[in-house]
């Protein structure tokens, strides 16, 4: 494999592991939020 190939390989591999991780992280914000609304929502007078 020539080096260029290598690189791409490496880049690839980095983009992947990231937008895993940063997936991760924003369903577990969007969960929190979800949570949060939910709650706030359920109580009558912040309900209105």
């Amino acid at each position: 494999m020539s080096s260029i190939n290598v690189t791409i390989n490496q880049i690839n591999t980095a983009t992947t592991i990231s937008v895993m991780v940063l997936s991760f992280f924003s369903f577990g914000f969007g969960a929190i939020g979800l949570t949060l609304n939910i709650l706030v929502f359920m109580r009558p007078f912040l309900g209105r």
